[in-house]
């Protein structure tokens, strides 16, 4: 133990307690250390070794239960360091550790106290490359928790940076490791709706349909109100996407009974039943409800929000034919994704706004804006509605090649 051998080097060159700690530490912390009852950091075992003239990896040892102990104790102080807010001090002690310890185990929840600590300092990216580096590590540890949860925070950090291909290999790893594990189910709904999500961002909307059947059919297993109307509301999305509009109202009507204590949620739920409304021709109902929507979003600053819901409002107009409000809704939408982006939505709104310019005559204007849209709802492999862009980029072609002549 480290308590030991700093004790068995203090006594062989006849210093006290007090001498070696000094002033860095008390006597009484000393005792506690060479009693077994508390581990010293790093940076406190550097300066003990020092003053008893041993190198540090006398004390840490061959033993793999003195390195370990010691790394336990760094890791500690990480997480400590995180919920203090000194994040990159923690970030430094956790990368230290790898080079500190053979353990398996502590080398795995160093990784992924990494992975999530950059997750939500919104770092994704860099997520993705210890990623990498740590893969090897947690299919060693033979662990189907471990490997679940890793499958599931790369299948984020992928969706999070539009590599959607990513997320859906990922989540279906999550799905893999999860299956016939109970404790595991709620890990494996939450991968399968995520994978629904994930197949509507890359076009296969048919697959992401299935996939949200099977989550609703476990998830209706048990009693989880949240999670169940969440579902609903992907599934209900879904449906709009193959023409199902009954079913997506059914979907959207659902998912509102199940929410009726979440408000937050009960938002996202009536902006699905809007746009069903809508669809199946109750033009005015939907529209209230819309600007409803819009209007809880704007007293809770949700910029992204605002911005789903005016881009509905702009597709409406401009069905409508009324080209000046849908200007309006779309230069605000565009505006608001300044503060929080999202690549869809905004390849969405580049093809509106190249409608409305087309409209105006800018015909120049409008190609240029639906050839942005295609090049990045292509590059996100949004290949549904890449496939809508294209189809007005090449009206916008002969328009643009009609005036030349």
């Amino acid at each position: 133990m480290i308590g030991k051998r700093i004790k068995e080097a203090r006594t062989q060159i006849g210093i006290s307690q007090r001498q070696l700690a000094g002033e860095d530490m008390t006597r009484a912390y000393i005792s506690l250390i060479e009693k077994g009852h508390a581990i010293p950091s790093e940076k406190t075992l550097r300066i003990i070794a020092n003053r008893l003239d041993k190198p540090l990896s006398y004390f840490m040892g061959d033993e793999d239960e003195d390195s370990t102990e010691i790394s336990e104790a760094m890791l500690e102080r990480a997480i400590n360091k995180a919920k203090e807010g000194h994040i990159e001090s923690a970030l430094n002690i956790a990368n230290r550790i790898f080079s500190t310890t053979q353990s398996l185990p502590v080398t795995v929840d160093t990784y992924f106290f990494i992975m999530e600590t950059k997750l939500n300092q919104g770092l994704y990216d860099e997520v993705l490359d210890y990623g990498e580096e740590a893969l090897p590590e947690i299919l060693a540890l033979k662990d189907r928790h471990a490997i679940v949860r890793y499958y599931m925070l790369i299948g984020k950090a992928a969706f999070r940076t539009e590599n959607f291909s990513l997320a859906k290999k990922s989540y279906e790893k999550a799905v893999k490791y999860s299956n016939q594990l109970k404790k595991l189910q709620d890990e494996k709904i939450k991968a399968l709706a995520f994978l629904g999500t994930t197949c509507i961002r890359l076009g296969n909307i048919k697959e992401a349909i299935e996939y949200y059947i099977e989550a609703e059919k476990e998830v209706s297993l048990t009693g989880n109100r949240l999670f169940h109307g969440q579902i609903l509301m992907g599934l209900g999305k879904a449906y709009m996407k193959t023409n199902e509009y009954e079913n997506s109202l059914i979907c959207a009507e659902k998912s509102i009974a199940l929410l009726g204590d979440y408000e937050q949620e009960m938002v996202y739920a009536l902006h699905n039943k809007a746009i069903a409304n809508y669809l199946l021709g109750k033009e005015e109902e939907a529209i209230y409800i819309l600007k409803e929507c819009l209007q809880i979003y704007k007293n809770s600053n949700q910029s992204l929000k605002q911005a789903f819901i005016l881009e509905e409002l702009t597709k409406i107009s401009i069905e409508k034919e009324d080209f000046d409000k849908a200007k309006q809704y779309c230069e605000e939408a565009i505006k608001l994704l300044e503060i929080e982006d999202d690549g869809i939505l905004r390849g969405k709104l580049y093809r509106e706004m190249g409608q409305i310019l087309r409209f105006e005559g800018q015909l120049d204007q409008g190609y240029y804006f639906l050839r942005m849209s295609y090049d990045l709802l292509i590059r996100l492999k949004a290949t549904n509605e890449a496939g809508e862009s294209l189809r007005l980029l090449s009206g916008s072609v002969t328009a643009v090649s009609d005036k030349q002549k």
